[in-house]
């Protein structure tokens, strides 16, 4: 929806292409032929009346329509504050959208780079309505046991996600998104949830200690969201039964409203999907379609 400032400025630009009297359609006409766009006649009213009030004629009918003009005027600026309220303290976490977890990775995850592309068309179209977005991702160094050369695929694993690679990088789709905000995790141990990364705006290798106190300096997840003043949480990415719900697990009991969008997600089996999404129902976390 067009600002009512906006209109009003608009407006006053235009003003100059006026008769003595205000014509409110040729300046409604005049916004679109600049491609200003069409914003709703008693808007444009509203505004030239506040902008130029000497312009209109006084009488009981244009009484009448001040009045109208504020009223909706008045509702517009009331439902704006509220739709403002809600999409401003919203949070979009991208849980790690790597080509490690795509076809041909190391733990490649059947229909991920499906997912990796409708991510990125979700956030190219609803970017505006999140106060905070940020990815995570696997950023393996030294993680001990969770590398395996003989692994169990419950608590360890081939190598992967390993730091400095290109398939540790974000998927190109998402790479593209230019998000600014991005968090590492698991550079010495294992880690699924992205609450126990740090973030890192970086391709560095950090050391241990280096790691240790960014985590110390509490550049984490958690303490990012808060200060963005967030309450809501959306969570997409890769994998739905592993890092995907950890991540919003850790969001709810930190006190978060939490939705993971299941179409912008993909677990690694059915059958680990269906249990993560009753873990998380269980949970209190709202399971929804993006559209």
């Amino acid at each position: 929806m067009m600002r009512l400032d906006d209109i009003a400025e608009r407006c006053e630009r235009l003003f100059v292409e006026c008769d003595a009297t205000v014509d409110v359609f040729h300046v409604q006409r005049q916004m679109v032929q600049h491609g200003l766009g069409r914003p709703p006649l008693v808007l444009v009213f509203d505004c030239c009346l506040q902008c130029k009030p000497e312009r209109f004629p006084q009488g009981p009918r244009m009484a009448m329509m001040r009045a109208i003009a504020r009223r909706v005027r008045d509702n517009i600026q009331n439902e704006s504050k509220a739709i403002r309220g809600m999409t401003m303290t919203k949070a979009l976490i991208v849980v790690d959208v790597q080509p490690t977890f795509c076809e041909s990775g190391e733990l490649g995850v059947a229909g991920g780079n499906a997912v990796a592309e409708r991510i990125a068309d979700y956030v190219n179209a609803h970017r505006s309505e999140y106060a905070y977005i940020a990815t995570t991702q696997d950023w393996h160094i030294e993680p001990g046991a969770h590398w395996s050369a003989e692994p169990d695929f419950v608590d360890t694993w081939p190598k992967h996600g390993a730091a400095g690679t290109l398939n540790a990088e974000l998927h190109p789709a998402i790479k593209a998104l230019n998000i600014e905000h991005h968090f590492k995790k698991g550079q010495y141990s294992a880690a699924y949830s992205g609450f126990e990364g740090i973030e890192d705006n970086t391709d560095r290798i950090q050391t241990r200690e280096e790691v240790e106190a960014e985590q110390s300096a509490g550049k984490t997840l958690a303490n990012a969201l808060k200060a963005a003043g967030v309450s809501r949480v959306d969570v997409v990415g890769i994998a739905e039964s592993h890092c995907v719900k950890d991540t919003a697990l850790d969001a709810k009991r930190l006190g978060f409203d939490v939705t993971v969008f299941e179409d912008l997600t993909v677990p690694v089996s059915e059958e680990l999907g269906v249990a993560a999404r009753k873990q998380m129902a269980a949970g209190g976390i709202t399971l929804a379609e993006s559209r």
